[in-house]
């Protein structure tokens, strides 16, 4: 059996509820719970990065803040409550999760964000239903307990439809995306999230801090040392470099 160990993540939700759900009393689209180890900026930050989410699956982005703390967030369209969500039953209400772990902590899975994936899908932790969200809410978790392998990743398969001569880019991409360059590919989340874990790969512990990505466009500005991925409903757009 492979050794494993705990590693500890404060969290952060954001959603749309109504008033008898949110920290503020109103309702709308905000963040309904984070840890009370986050400071107003490093919640602000991550706010900015989730908000505007628009699509019909899931979305996976990791990223590192300014404090050093690292971040993953699963967000996921959701079927809204109208007790909980919206009165009115809208549809495209989504839930955003986000992990946050300290640098020390997040080192000893050597910064490799598919490990903690991993470990998430063979025990999961994110949010992606209207009552569980509403449970978290009232729970007020300040961290969440996570089981992860203590061996790194051997193997890795490449991903799914991608040709010989694109895989032979990665190297390229990867130094753009040690070099503060944020790139877009045309591929949907499926797909970006295999690709990005073959990069995360072969990069050191180190580099993979700065290999930052999301597996869905939206409407925010990207940022820099940010590979974007492109889900199937937004414009295609050709590998192209974008600067802030």
């Amino acid at each position: 059996m492979a050794q494993s160990f705990t590693l500890s993540a404060s969290q952060l939700l954001y959603s749309r509820v109504e008033a008898e759900y949110s920290p503020k009393g109103r309702s709308g689209y905000q963040v309904v719970f984070h840890s009370p180890s986050l400071s107003a900026t490093e919640v602000s930050a991550i706010e900015r990065r989730v908000q505007c989410f628009q699509g019909d699956g899931d979305r996976l982005q990791f990223f590192t803040l300014e404090t050093g703390r690292v971040a993953i967030v699963y967000s996921t369209i959701i079927e809204p409550d109208m007790r909980i969500n919206d009165k009115e039953g809208r549809r495209g209400a989504f839930i955003a999760h986000a992990l946050i772990f300290e640098p020390n902590d997040f080192a000893r899975v050597r910064n490799d964000p598919f490990l903690v994936l991993e470990a998430e899908r063979e025990s999961p932790i994110f949010v992606n239903e209207p009552q569980v969200l509403a449970d978290e809410i009232g729970a007020k978790k300040a961290t969440i307990p996570i089981m992860v392998s203590a061996t790194p990743r051997r193997t890795v398969e490449p991903p799914s439809g991608w040709s010989a001569p694109e895989l032979a880019k990665l190297e390229d991409w990867m130094e753009r995306g040690r070099t503060d360059q944020t790139l877009m590919f045309l591929a949907d989340a499926t797909q970006t999230e295999e690709l990005m874990s073959v990069i995360h790969f072969f990069a050191s512990p180190q580099e993979r801090l700065a290999l930052s990505f999301d597996t869905a466009v939206d409407g925010c500005q990207p940022s820099p040392r940010y590979v974007l991925g492109s889900g199937g409903a937004q414009t295609p757009v050709e590998c192209q470099n974008y600067h802030s």
